[in-house]
């Protein structure tokens, strides 16, 4: 299963799961109270997190982008850089985008965001008439959730005229679709900055960081007088050299030679890029659409939210094991306790995109062994033995076998975090 299947299978099963959670414990082994039961489905089915997930998994689709600028500002390089591959040709002699094209960037095997590459503004064979009309029409059937208008961050002439396109363009949506459209700024080439010879963002000094800052503030009061009001301006660099399989660096005009499944196996030789999760993030907050900015999202941060929202349950459910072992009769409530483990498991597993149900949680319970197997052994019999106090000392035994129940299941918890997740 490549990265790109296993992320929508964990997207599918995570849908799947949640819509039969009340099935599942339903379904749990009559020796488990309705009261429990009950505790459950609220602390689950009810959990704000859990349902905000949920949400975005149903309704996210993924985001469009609209980049523009002109010739030679590096719309295609950035494309390749938020790829991190090869997918657009790049050149440092000639424009290589003569006609508008779509793209899809994708990270780690997850798609991020669906980009049109536009031809460059103030090509030299066409009138500017000519070529702004043809943007327009082209952004207009696009649709993008966001305009990225793309500038060259040590080239600052002609930046207002670029900044009143970026107006223009806006103005045309809106009389066409009747809604505002993001627009942010992105000031590529940020290592021609001098010192030039400082193209290693790990190496960034302290004067050319301030020359950078000083050019993004000028711009960003350059769009605020024009009245653009962009959502943000940024500074990015998208410098990336390339490697064949024989280690070979290649040049811009040795890759473009290649084909496109050859490009796409090239490794990355040497990596430059600056600000470029700060980029994704700027364009998750500017966008107004809640399903494309889910979808950004959900790419960008699902392994995290996935873990979070585990660890969020494995806390749920050790809290509900706590109250479990409040019976005060030994031995009554392991299997109990077992039921709700298992169920904890399962939903770890079918979070992880695996197919899970309670039999092989059992399995994975029961079979931890080694250190972990005797540390789950001295827990259980610790946790039954201090019921015994309760014959000497009324509700001394029940309170401390609530914390060892609590603890013994948050340590199976993050045994199946470590297992399926991580």
């Amino acid at each position: 299963m490549n990265n790109l299947s296993l992320v929508e299978n964990r997207l599918q099963n995570m849908q799947k799961v949640y819509s039969m959670l009340e099935q599942f414990i339903d379904e749990l082994p009559s020796i488990i109270p309705e009261k429990t039961r009950q505790s459950i489905k609220e602390s689950i089915l009810g959990d704000d997190q859990l349902k905000e997930l949920m949400a975005d998994a149903e309704k996210q689709r993924t985001p469009r982008l609209f980049l523009f600028g002109r010739t030679g500002c590096g719309k295609s390089s950035i494309i390749n850089a938020l790829c991190g591959a090869y997918v657009t040709e790049v050149s440092d002699t000639e424009s290589c985008t003569k006609e508008t094209r779509a793209f899809t960037c994708q990270k780690d095997g997850r798609i991020l965001l669906d980009v049109m590459d536009s031809r460059g503004s103030a090509e030299s064979e066409d009138s500017q008439y000519e070529i702004e009309e043809k943007l327009i029409q082209d952004m207009l059937e696009y649709d993008p959730d966001i305009m990225v208008l793309v500038m060259n961050c040590s080239h600052r002439d002609s930046m207002d005229i670029d900044i009143n396109l970026a107006i223009r363009l806006k103005k045309a949506y809106y009389n066409k679709m009747l809604l505002e459209i993001p627009v942010i700024i992105v000031l590529n080439k940020a290592d021609t900055v001098p010192p030039v010879r400082e193209f290693d963002p790990d190496l960034y000094s302290q004067r050319k960081l301030h020359s950078i800052s000083q050019i993004t503030g000028q711009v960003f009061s350059l769009q605020n007088s024009l009245s653009l009001n962009s959502c943000g301006v940024l500074a990015v660099s998208s410098v990336m050299e390339w490697e064949d399989d024989n280690g070979t660096v290649l040049s811009a005009e040795e890759i473009n030679q290649l084909s496109s499944e050859e490009r796409q196996m090239l490794n990355i030789s040497f990596d430059g890029r600056w600000h470029y999760n700060e980029l994704l993030n700027l364009i998750e907050s500017s966008m107004t659409d809640a399903d494309a900015c889910s979808g950004l999202r959900m790419a960008l941060k699902l392994e995290d939210l996935i873990t979070d929202l585990a660890k969020h349950l494995v806390d749920v459910f050790s809290g509900i094991a706590g109250t479990i072992a409040l019976t005060p009769i030994p031995v009554a409530d392991l299997y109990v306790l077992l039921a709700l483990q298992s169920v904890m498991v399962a939903i770890i597993a079918i979070l992880s995109g695996r197919e899970a149900n309670l039999e092989s949680a059992k399995e994975f319970i029961l079979s931890l062994g080694g250190v972990g197997g005797a540390g789950l052994g001295f827990r259980l019999l610790a946790q039954q033995s201090s019921k015994l106090l309760n014959g000497l000392f009324p509700g001394a035994g029940s309170v401390i076998s609530t914390a060892v129940a609590a603890s013994g299941t948050k340590a199976i918890g993050n045994a199946a975090i470590a297992y399926y997740l991580n």
